[in-house]
This record gives structure tokens, C-alpha cells and sequence, in this order.
């Protein structure tokens, strides 16, 4: 095919769709043009499979190999330019750095609510149910990415404010991010925030008698945290076993481990290693609450010989900082 007859489909085309309407960038609209009409250079490995926007997803995300992993991306958008995952971790794998990123899942995440009010998927009265609908679950899960992408660059502020976006849209909560939230709210120290969130949400749970304690451990009140931390301990006697490889291992070390959980239990210490890793800016940096944690729950519950606990450590207990 000669160049000028390349460019008239290539200016037809463009005619005849709308890409904001469509959802696509000028490079999409230009890369399924070509994809039809047999001119895009790639390897062709995967044409002829039938699969579906989602498979091609899925074998996106199974592959290693990048340039499999992008043609599979790449294909999933173009059969379907509101699968949102494929294009949140298209811009992931295209991003040249976190802030560019942001950028450019801020504009798919406006693209995607503009989309859904539009094709009257949501109305405004169902504001607070999303999620229950089934076409929503990748717009708050996009909403949610972008939440942890705040996280990873340190913007506190702009996290909180998502995280409350993504609980005013969602009341019930599917993804958990009251338990990110409460997380923020204890790293700023916000008492105030974290009990109006637990009124909102009042289920106690292993997670959330964490996050306490360690708010308790930054104010310095030595008796409420000591009851905290028996409360924990009487969910999950595993928990002292924790807190005391933390004290030995580093936070960070002790986090790598856990990274491949076998399974998880509800109000287990796999739940607690759950919530540390994707809150990992609450629970670095505070060195002296395993520490204390750790001895106070031996002394305790008598978990060990009294020979275990030699001179020094009983001075290291006495002298933690509050």
C-alpha cells in the first residue's frame, strides 16, 4: 500500500470516529487503523487467537516477557477501549516516571466516570452503591490503583482525599480502603479523623486494633497501648511471635518474606502482614513499638524463661522512648 493511501484511511478514519467519545488518543486511533488493515509491524505471535478483551488482559498479566505482556495490553484496548485495567497498566508500563503516571491516570479515571454517567450506567441517586454494579467495579478499582500510587509518592493529602472519594462512591467498601484510610489518618496522628472514620465503619477488627496501637504508641499513652496490644494478642497469639522477628528482622526485611502469603485468615497475623504491606509508610520508622511490643507481650503471657530476657533487654524495655 503506497504512503498517500495510507494517510487517506488514516485521515477517514479519524473522520469518522470521535476519540474523546471513544475513549482513545490520537496514537490508539492511529495503531487500530493500521491493526486492521494488516500494517502494524509486530510479531503476530498471538493474531489468531480468539480471545476476548479480559483474556488478552489476563495473558498480559501472566506473561513476563514485555513485549508479549504490550501486544497482549495493546490488544485488549483495542477490542475494547473501556477495559480499564489493560489501560491503567498500559500507562504503568509507559510512564516515564510516578508523576507522569498520575497524570495520565487521572485523565482515564475522568474518561471512565464521564463514560459511565453517559451510557447511564450510573445515575446521580446511585452515588454510594458503586461497585454493586457490576459495570463500576473497574472504575473503583482504577480509583483504588491511583490511591496507591499517591501512597508510593508520598502524597498524603492527595491519598486521604482519594481514599474518601472512593468511600463516598462505594459506602460498602469492597476494596477495603477504610483500613488505607484509617492507616493515613494514624500516620498524621489525626485521633479525631480515625474515630469519626470507626463510627462510620464500627466493626472491630485485628487491623484496625493495629492501626490503634500504633496511634496510641505515637501519643505516648503507655496503658492504653499495653491493653491494645493484650487485645491483639488474645485474636492471634501469633502476634508475638510478629512483632518480636520485626524487632529482630526490620520491618522491611520481615515485609519481603511475607510478600507470598499461603492464604489468608480474618483477624489472623496474616491479616496484619497484609496490612502492612500495602501501608508500608505507617508501619516503617517506628522501631521502638516492636521493640516494645515484643518485650511487653513475652513479660506478659510468660512466653519465655525468665533467663531469656537477660539485663540489657530489661533496660532496653525500661528506656523505650513515649
Amino acid at each position: 500500500m503506497k504512503k498517500e493511501e495510507i494517510l487517506q484511511l488514516l485521515e477517514n478514519y479519524l473522520e469518522d470516529i470521535n476519540l474523546e467519545d471513544d475513549g482513545m488518543n490520537f496514537e490508539t486511533a492511529v495503531e487500530e487503523i493500521l491493526f486492521h488493515h494488516n500494517l502494524l509491524k509486530g510479531s503476530g505471535l498471538h493474531e489468531n487467537e480468539d480471545l476476548s478483551s479480559d483474556e488478552c488482559y489476563d495473558r498480559a498479566m501472566e506473561s513476563d516477557d514485555l513485549p508479549e505482556k504490550m501486544e497482549y495490553l495493546n490488544r485488549a484496548v483495542r477490542l475494547d477501549p473501556m477495559n480499564l485495567e489493560a489501560r491503567a497498566e498500559k500507562i504503568h508500563l509507559e510512564s516515564e516516571d510516578s508523576l507522569s503516571e498520575l497524570e495520565e491516570l487521572g485523565k482515564l479515571a475522568q474518561f471512565a466516570e464521564e463514560m459511565l454517567k453517559k451510557n447511564h450506567i450510573v445515575e446521580d441517586d446511585d452515588e454510594g452503591s458503586y461497585y454493586g454494579i457490576p459495570e463500576t467495579r473497574p472504575y473503583i478499582r482504577l480509583r483504588f490503583r491511583r490511591l496507591r500510587l499517591y501512597l508510593d509518592c508520598g502524597m498524603m493529602n492527595k491519598a486521604e482525599k482519594e481514599a474518601m472519594d472512593i468511600l463516598r462512591l462505594n459506602e460498602m467498601d469492597n476494596l477495603g480502603v477504610r483500613f488505607t484510610l484509617g492507616c493515613i489518618y494514624a500516620f498524621q496522628e489525626n485521633r479525631e479523623k480515625l474515630e469519626k472514620l470507626d463510627e462510620i465503619y464500627p466493626q472491630e477488627s485485628i487491623s484496625t486494633k493495629l492501626i490503634d496501637a500504633v496511634l496510641l504508641y505515637k501519643e505516648g499513652r503507655v496503658e492504653a497501648l499495653q491493653e491494645k496490644l493484650k487485645e491483639i494478642f488474645e485474636l492471634d497469639d501469633r502476634f508475638a511471635d510478629q512483632v518480636d522477628c520485626i524487632d529482630y528482622d526490620g520491618i522491611e526485611e520481615y515485609l519481603d518474606v511475607q510478600e507470598e502469603l499461603p492464604f489468608y485468615r480474618p483477624n489472623s497475623i496474616e491479616e496484619l502482614s497484609l496490612l502492612m504491606l500495602h501501608n508500608r509508610f505507617l508501619f516503617r520508622g517506628i522501631e521502638p513499638f516492636y521493640e516494645y511490643a515484643s518485650i511487653f507481650l513475652t513479660e506478659t503471657y510468660g512466653l519465655f524463661d525468665d533467663e531469656m530476657m537477660d539485663d540489657e533487654d530489661e533496660e532496653d524495655y525500661k528506656d523505650i522512648p513515649f
